[in-house]
């Protein structure tokens, strides 16, 4: 059976809503919940909030209510850096731990083990080719297009 280029649309939207779905349980909202998996797997150069506002293709005022949001949820803990005292890095506390071992993403992530090998990789470059094409037709800066966390374009991923 060949789907449509609508089916496979409705199908994809259907599972962000169900995985959003059950990651909103009253504890978190899903934005929060992709700042705190955002700062879970950044590498040191990306926990920043400029750095989690270009990888949500959003604006640093609007990744930063969700930023504040798990700051006073006791969620993430702010550093300002030693070496010039201005820029600061987020980092999970022990509480954002505790919560992110609990995530409700892991259903999509056991799903998409589920596949073999190839299938992963087939989808993998399939959804890299979609994230590109829309952020290319409006103009987005787009960090999660790699799959990799954000990294000054200086600095390799560690």
């Amino acid at each position: 059976m060949i789907m449509s280029a609508r089916e496979t649309a409705e199908l994809l939207l259907l599972v962000g809503r169900l995985v959003q779905a059950d990651g909103y349980d009253g504890e978190l909202s899903p934005a929060q919940w992709m700042a705190l998996r955002f700062f879970a797997r950044a590498n040191s150069f990306s926990r920043t909030p400029s750095a989690f506002a270009e990888f949500q293709a959003t604006t640093r005022g609007t990744a930063s209510q969700a930023i504040k949001a798990l700051e006073a949820g006791g969620y993430l803990v702010r550093q300002r850096s030693q070496a010039d005292g201005r820029s600061v890095t987020l980092r999970l506390t022990d509480k954002g731990h505790e919560v992110i071992a609990r995530d409700p993403f892991e259903v999509l992530v056991r799903a998409v083990d589920s596949l073999d090998a190839q299938e992963q990789a087939a989808m993998r470059d399939a959804l890299h080719q979609v994230l590109n094409t829309i952020a290319a037709s409006g103009g987005t800066s787009v960090c999660a297009r790699t799959a990799r966390m954000c990294v000054p374009k200086t600095q390799t991923r560690t």
